[in-house]
Parts: structure tokens; sequence; C-alpha cells
């Protein structure tokens, strides 16, 4: 069967595939969710873009005005930081810079060129990926006869976590005390004329202690004398 238009004459195979190559006219339709959150350090996939379009295959690119050039994506959606994300230095821009919220426009395409674009917000999340560093001195000296607290331990934690204190073993640990805040004491007020300190030189009135920070998962360890 064939139909004559405007002095051509088409065969009905040649109306059915120029009709599909124009398509149905519809862009895709993204069915993956516009928001999500990743842990910092995360590399490989972090996200992947999905959509559904009549015109298939559906392929992926990224735009051009947010935060794009900090990722990469595949023409399959599989979204990828070029470089892992730190939550203690973010890299964001796009928004409110250094807040952790990564924003990209990501772009399907279906196979006759209809488009649409999908806005996603990314957030980094903390991990406890630091140790605390100590801060408080290393060395102090007391009166003779002294009772209670004679030092306070400091420690920062660039997570932000609060570190615990407590003693080594190895040192002059067991004439003291301390508590989970840091508030070192000796177990008995020390003598000058009779001293008890056995590391390093015994009786030279030099006590040697290891303080241990600890958030939970990493520590940091300063000899105090």
């Amino acid at each position: 069967e064939y139909l004559r238009f405007n002095g051509t004459t088409y065969s009905f195979a040649d109306l059915y595939s120029g009709a599909a190559a124009q398509g149905d006219g519809n862009a895709p339709v993204f069915t993956s969710p516009a928001s999500a959150s990743v842990a910092e350090n995360t590399s490989g996939t972090v996200y992947t873009a999905t959509a559904t379009d009549t015109d298939t295959p559906v392929t992926f690119a990224l735009g051009s005005s947010k935060d794009e050039g900090l990722f990469s994506i595949t023409s399959s959606g599989v979204l990828s930081f070029s470089s892992a994300p730190d939550f203690e230095a973010p890299a964001d821009s796009y928004g409110v810079a250094g807040d952790n919220l990564y924003q990209v426009d990501i772009i399907a395409t279906d196979n006759v060129g209809s488009q649409s674009t999908q806005s996603l917000d990314l957030s980094v999340t903390n991990i406890n990926d630091n140790a605390p560093t100590i801060t408080s001195s290393s060395n102090l000296s007391v009166q003779t006869g002294v009772t209670g607290t004679i030092y306070t331990a400091s420690a920062t934690d660039a997570d932000g976590d609060t570190a615990t204190f407590s003693l080594g073993s190895a040192k002059d640990e067991s004439l003291f005390n301390i508590t989970a805040n840091g508030a070192l004491s000796f177990i008995n007020p020390p003598d000058y004329n009779n001293p008890t300190d056995a590391y390093g030189t015994p009786g030279d009135n030099i006590y040697q202690v290891d303080i241990i920070a600890d958030d939970g998962n990493q520590s940091d360890t300063q000899e105090v004398s």
C-alpha cells in the first residue's frame, strides 16, 4: 500500500520509520530522588540517576552552572566525586559556599534529543576520621605537699567530638589519678624530701606520665612531666 502526497509516493514503511524517528515528543521523566547524602571520604558511586522514557535509551550528563565541576557522571547516570569530599574542608561553592551541600544539575536526554533536567542536592555528612590533639602544656611544676588538681589536660578535635582522658601505664602513672575531663592529681601529696618517682632517673622529683585523649575512635598521647 502506498500514499501519494504533494507529488511524492510514500510506502507505509516510510511513514512508520519517519514517525519512529520523531519519537513521542515527550522528555524523559526522572525517577531518582532529588536529594541524597553521602559520608565524607566516599569514593566511587555516590548517586545513580534514573529516568523513564519510551524513546530509549536515555543518557545522562551534567550541567555547568553549579557544583558540577567537582563531579563526573557516566552516560548511564552513575555520579561520583572527582576527588573524595572532606567534611572539614568542603569544596562546594554554589548557594552557601562551604556548607557541605553540593548542588548539581543532571540532564537526561532520550534518543531523539528530548531533554529534562533535575537539580540534585547532595549532602556530605561527617564521620569520625580525625584524632583529637592534646593542646595543654607538656610540663609543669608544683609545690611539695600539694593536693587536689595540679594540671588539666585539654584537647581539640576537628570532627567536633569531645575527648575523654586517661593515663598510660608505663611511667609514673600509678602515683596519679585523672578524671575523664582531664583533671590530674597526685594520689598522695608529693614530698620533695622523699620523692617516689621511678621513671627515668628515680627520685629526681620529675614525675612523668602519659596522658591519653580519646574521642571514641581515635586517640592522641602526650607525655607530661
